[in-house]
């Protein structure tokens, strides 16, 4: 029986999907300070997550500009706020080949999380490490 040329696409998708329910390439693979959006994804929205228990999510779609300076780390300009993440080797590629800055500009950082006082103590040398999430406005 022919279903049409909508049929036969639809019948490649599976039923999980088309019912709304999550895969497990729509989650964020945990890298310890940040969260990779795995598959071809990108995120919609960036949660920032302070070792206070305090969080903000801003959408993608509202940043304005994503600079870098070695001394300072990252700073996010979303509209009137501006979000600074300051850490060490937050450029440099993780164990999985994948950098934080690089993920942010590319939408695929689902969320960036700041160290306790022990890990900030235990890390490694050259190892990424997010150290403190400020923002303001």
């Amino acid at each position: 029986m022919d279903k049409g040329l909508l049929g036969k696409y639809q019948a490649r998708i599976e039923p999980a999907v088309r019912h709304g329910e999550r895969n497990d390439s729509d989650e964020a693979e945990d890298l310890g300070y940040f969260g990779w959006m795995r598959g071809q994804g990108r995120c919609v929205m960036l949660q920032l997550r302070k070792k206070s228990g305090d969080s903000l999510a801003i959408g993608y779609g509202y940043i304005d500009s994503i600079g870098f300076d070695p001394s300072e780390g990252i700073t996010i300009s979303c509209g009137r706020r501006s979000i600074r993440i300051k850490g060490r080797c937050l450029q440099a590629a993780t164990a999985s080949g994948v950098c934080l800055l690089e993920g942010l500009v590319l939408h695929r950082v689902a969320w960036v999380r700041e160290a306790s006082g022990a890990e900030i103590m235990q890390a490694e040398r050259g190892e990424c490490l997010v150290e403190s999430i400020e923002w303001q406005g």
